[in-house]
């Protein structure tokens, strides 16, 4: 195996730690009072992983690698795991609607270093940066403003724009 399957591999690993967490917040999720932006988000992150896995296995492995790249290589999935682990407690909320308003900064502090660690990776490898640089201005601003309505067209941009993202991976690969 090369570094490159090596490095995959260990990243699919950190993203089965976090599929399995999201699995099974949204049991416990499921027997308690309904949160459905909480739900949400989590679908959103889930689609997140799974987005990034697939692109990391299709990723050209023909390049040396160095320390750096290394880390710009690992930094998306640890910010997203950090994600993933502020909105799956290991001790589960009276209520979950209370416990995302809690989390909110937190949330979209972490999810917004996820989208940063993209931009810089793109901007490491020279790749445009600019396709990334939106959601972190949304996540910017799901830290300043507290509304409901808001958060739930911030959710509804997100779902769009993954699934749209998606449909663009399909049609490349």
């Amino acid at each position: 195996m090369s570094h490159f399957e090596y490095l995959n591999t260990f990243v699919s690993f950190v993203f089965a730690i976090m599929v399995s967490r999201i699995v099974v917040t949204l049991s416990e999720v499921a027997f308690k009072k309904i949160s459905w932006l909480h739900v949400g988000w989590l679908i959103v992150l889930a689609f997140n992983m799974f987005q990034m896995w697939w692109l990391r296995w299709s990723y050209n492995d023909s390049q040396g690698y160095n320390y750096f790249d290394y880390l710009i290589f690992l930094a998306p999935a640890f910010a997203l795991a950090f994600t993933v682990a502020v909105l799956t407690p290991s001790d589960e909320p009276p209520d979950w609607s209370e416990f995302l308003k809690s989390k909110r900064i937190q949330f979209f502090s972490s999810y917004g270093i996820f989208w940063l660690t993209l931009i810089s990776g793109y901007i490491y490898d020279g790749g445009d940066w600019r396709g990334v640089a939106g959601p972190f201005v949304l996540c910017v601003l799901g830290v300043l403003i507290e509304n409901k309505y808001f958060q739930y067209m911030l959710l509804a941009f997100f779902v769009v724009a993954l699934t749209f993202m998606a449909y663009q991976l399909g049609i490349s690969t």
